[in-house]
């Protein structure tokens, strides 16, 4: 049976009682209208009503859900379908949230901090006077989660105040909506301070970020209704770690199959909501555990710690890449990870060295099918890590300028570090050459014409350059 969330003021009570009442006939197959006057305490005619605008719902997103209204009795028939009740169910609480004017209410004052009565009247088409009975209603159901919706009476403007933690929570807890996983009381647990926000500051980027997916969702529904495959045994103690670790989303309450697979999809489409010290914490609880994977994965660490060499923390935060890349595409495999947007780029002999440590420790965890990919990511991931850079070899050519020369290698040298920049005699070994003059001899080198050393836009240009060729010999597309 899917939960519905009671005193809900974002969705009216003949919305409430249309989605309870598909609830009980799945789970009683039928209901007479007396029975319904009597559980909802409505009239029959209002009761016969509601039933008759609700075959009409149903009909008008899929008809080929087999519900009938006989007499005085509606229920299921023969040729039931828990698929597709499921996709109507999802897709009628998805049309009562996106047409509740107190929902669009409390989305805009999510996203924009705070804004003015003028503005959301004219956005939601509302008089001042109704506007205001919204945000009365709105603030008197955030009170629950210890946010409160404040009107500035000089400015005209309505702003959220309270906890930013509980803004994630609320965040998520809207995303959750969407696949009906909220089946106990929403009790955020936090044990450490957090952002406070109030009027016009800007929320933290993980906030913003979240935020992002919540509206995102909403505006795409067909790829969210899906029905989700059953977690498995290494899914679901991933997902509880995951949960462990991270209370400021609430996510102790979500227990259910359709909750934890789309956070495990969440740590992959947006890992940014998951801070890098809470990645480091469930990297350093997976190194300790005792999950079947994990040897495996300690070893290709080792074997990356060997061959460069990298901090604790940093083979912490590689646990956390590696392991919960491995229970991504293990679970989604039926998803077709693939069809993921790559970047196609020339690689460089980190990489190289990285791409072929993987797949000689990880041959026997990763699939044949998945492992190109799984070992791109994975030594794209260890490179940014472990800050291996291959560096810029600049040759410096300037005729009759000798001093000048000297003094453009101090500058640099004391801008990069000699694992950035280096400088060479060899103009055919060179990444970049710094010149005055037109070379008579056509290398296969980049050229950077240096023309006056008291000119800021000379310098500035000559940074640039420096900066493409860090990119083009370590990112290049």
């Amino acid at each position: 049976m899917i939960p519905v969330k009671e005193n809900n003021s974002f969705i009216s009570k003949k919305e409430t009682i249309k989605l309870d009442l598909l609830n009980n006939l799945l789970e009683r197959g039928a209901m007479t209208l007396d029975e319904l006057t009597t559980f909802y305490t409505i009239s029959k005619r209002t009761a016969k009503n509601l039933l008759v605008e609700l075959l009409e719902e149903i009909h008008s997103i899929d008809s080929s859900l087999d519900i009938s209204l006989n007499g005085n009795t509606i229920k299921f028939g023969d040729n039931f379908n828990s698929e597709t009740y499921l996709n109507v169910y999802k897709a009628m609480q998805l049309n009562y949230y996106e047409n509740s004017i107190s929902f669009q209410l409390f989305t805009l004052l999510l996203k924009s901090k705070s804004i003015s009565i003028y503005d959301l009247s004219e956005k939601l088409m509302v008089s001042h006077s109704y506007l205001y009975k919204l945000i009365k209603d709105l603030s008197d159901q955030l009170k629950l989660h210890h946010l409160n919706v404040h009107i500035d009476v000089q400015a005209y403007k309505v702003s959220f105040f309270g906890d930013e933690i509980e803004i994630r929570c609320i965040a998520y807890y809207f995303f959750s909506l969407i696949f009906n996983t909220l089946d106990s009381k929403f009790k955020p647990s936090v044990t450490h301070s957090s952002n406070i926000f109030v009027n016009d500051n800007k929320y933290t980027e993980t906030t913003n970020h979240l935020i992002t997916i919540v509206e995102s969702i909403f505006m795409s529904r067909k790829q969210q209704l899906y029905l989700l495959p059953e977690l498995g045994k290494e899914e679901v103690a991933f997902v509880n770690l995951i949960k462990q670790v991270c209370p400021r989303y609430a996510l102790a309450s979500l227990d259910n199959n359709d909750s934890s697979a789309m956070l495990l999809w969440l740590t992959y489409i947006a890992p940014d909501i998951i801070t890098n010290d809470e990645k480091k914490m469930i990297g350093n609880y997976l190194w300790k555990s005792q999950l079947e994977r994990v040897p495996f994965f300690k070893t290709f660490i080792h074997a990356v710690e060997e061959e460069f060499s990298c901090s604790k923390e940093e083979m912490f935060l590689l646990m956390w890449e590696y392991y919960a890349r491995f229970i991504v595409y293990k679970f989604f495999k039926c998803w077709k990870y693939k069809n993921i947007i790559e970047i196609k780029r020339t690689k460089n002999r980190y990489i190289d060295r990285i791409e072929s440590i993987t797949k000689i420790y990880l041959k026997d965890v990763i699939s044949p099918l998945a492992i190109q990919q799984y070992a791109d990511e994975l030594s794209e991931l260890t490179y940014s890590y472990l800050n291996l850079l291959v560096p810029v070899k600049i040759h410096i050519d300037l005729f009759e300028y000798s001093s000048v020369k000297v003094f453009i290698e101090n500058i640099l040298g004391r801008s990069y570090r000699t694992d950035i920049l280096v400088f060479t005699d060899n103009p055919d070994d060179a990444d970049l050459i710094i010149t005055n003059v037109i070379p008579i001899k056509k290398r296969n080198v980049d050229l950077f014409f240096f023309s006056d050393i008291s000119s800021k836009v000379n310098w500035e240009e000559l940074g640039k350059a420096i900066q493409g060729q860090i990119l083009k010999l370590n990112w290049a597309i």
